[in-house]
């Protein structure tokens, strides 16, 4: 048996590879619940302190629109937006990333039923209200835009919404409606407010590509800048393909299958693994398993089987763990316990897997001494054309497109455009070529950089359509 499982998912890795060529490992990160009522500012400042000692690229955290703006339109709660600007500036002064998940509706702006919401008078927030799409998207999208324009680069990406397919985090009349309402209202407003930082769509539970289709299929197709899905597998390793009847549920199945529902809609914008893990909780033997826990020896081994598997996905860019510590002494608790460390802080052994695997991958990528990677290229066909992104050592980044010749099955052998790209202060460059200068059909993207006398090579494939 273990041998036919080696084999399938020899199988799988090999057909996944065919979507695009193997690239630098994803970077690593880790979710943090840095704005949560008990988490003052020194707080915060240890927690990054630490995150950053382990080799974390890029911190998430939940920010609450519920709780920015909870008065009324217009009317910031500065409590909680001194908060924010201190998490930002901390997390800036430590070099670490932002991933910011800007969701949950005010009372005011709410669709939630008038029964609940009661004139939003009293605990609005204990009877679920902020769980319900805004009744207008551009409430939302105007308040994301505000924040955006608040924190420009200094944040790396806002991601709209937190699983907006999951019953319990957007309610409403229909979640693909809603949820492809709010994207295609956000992703224009916050780009207009600064044009930086990434925009991630889904945000999904699971590998959900079924709802990943439906949402295209309403029209979200250039609203985000990449996809966000949460690629849990139950209590099974990544490895493990798992029934055909929960591919979404399997690690190692469902990362290709959204893929390939990206590319089928010619939507292939790098996956954000922006949420996964698994729970050390005490519960074993249930026989639904979902409901399961690992020990905490076997979940140390499922996240550096996961890490090592998003080697061979060069679509994926970024891998977070969740959760940087359990928040619960409760050992039966399912959903509280997926921390690196235990409620006490003491450590479990995926901590140490974690931090080998990120300072591992600092110092394969890091160039001439300088923490940066030598090279990484996220390429995607936007309206106006095609745009190449990354981080590189390197001050200047050369960047050039080979158009598909289908006459000869093959790109050609001379790029058909050549730009350069400088790179700022954070090692990132930004460059579009304009939609006017291109063909449409399959593009080849090859990024080059010179870093410590090594010639560094990236390679992507967009398809582009005027």
């Amino acid at each position: 048996m273990h041998g036919r499982l080696t084999l399938v998912v020899a199988a799988l890795a090999a057909a996944a590879a065919l979507y695009a060529p193997a690239v630098q490992a994803a970077s690593p990160g880790v979710q943090a619940h840095l704005l949560w009522s008990d988490s003052s500012s020194a707080k915060v400042d240890r927690e990054l302190d630490e995150l950053r000692a382990i080799g974390a690229d890029y911190v998430r955290v939940d920010v609450g629109w519920s709780s920015l703006e909870s008065k009324g339109r217009g009317q910031i709660s500065t409590w909680y937006l001194d908060r924010l600007d201190h998490l930002v500036s901390a997390a800036n002064q430590r070099g670490i990333q932002l991933i910011l998940t800007f969701w949950e509706t005010p009372c005011w702006a709410s669709s939630a039923p008038a029964s609940l919401k009661q004139d939003c008078t009293g605990s609005w927030w204990d009877r679920g209200v902020q769980r319900y799409a805004p009744r207008d998207p551009a409430d939302y999208a105007r308040a994301l835009a505000m924040v955006v324009e608040r924190y420009g680069n200094r944040v790396a990406a806002w991601e709209v919404w937190n699983e907006p397919n999951h019953p319990d985090f957007l309610k409403g009349g229909n979640q693909v409606a809603d949820y492809a309402a709010i994207l295609r209202a956000a992703y224009p407003a916050a780009k207009a407010a600064n044009p930086g930082p990434r925009i991630l769509g889904g945000s999904l539970a699971n590998s959900d590509f079924e709802f990943t289709d439906a949402l295209l299929d309403r029209g979200i197709k250039g609203s985000f800048d990449a996809w966000a899905i949460h690629p849990y597998s139950e209590d099974r390793s990544p490895l493990d393909p798992g029934p055909d009847a929960y591919v979404k549920n399997s690690f190692i199945r469902g990362i290709p299958a959204v893929r390939r529902v990206l590319v089928n809609h010619d939507a292939a914008a790098p996956l954000w693994l922006t949420e996964f893990g698994w729970s050390t909780c005490n519960v074993r033997d249930r026989p639904e398993a979902y409901k399961n826990c690992v020990s905490e020896a076997r979940q140390a081994d499922y996240l550096e089987q996961a890490f090592r598997q998003m080697r061979e996905w060069s679509y994926v860019s970024v891998g977070i763990w969740f959760n940087a510590q359990d928040t619960t002494s409760d050992p039966s608790d399912k959903s509280r316990n997926f921390g690196l460390r235990r409620f006490d802080g003491s450590r479990k052994p995926a901590y140490s897997s974690f931090r080998a695997i990120a300072t591992g991958r600092k110092s394969r990528a890091a160039g001439s001494g300088s923490g940066l990677p030598k090279l990484t290229l996220d390429a995607s066909a936007r309206s106006r054309g095609i745009r190449a992104r990354g981080q590189s050592a390197a001050g200047t980044v050369l960047v050039r497109l080979y158009r598909y010749r289908r006459s000869r099955d093959g790109y050609a052998s001379k790029p058909r455009h050549r730009v350069k790209a400088a790179t700022d202060s954070a090692g990132a460059y930004n460059r579009l070529v304009a939609g006017n200068h291109l063909r449409r059909g399959r593009w080849k993207v090859l990024a080059s950089a010179k870093v410590g006398g090594d010639s560094v090579k990236r390679r992507d494939v967009v398809r582009w359509r005027r």
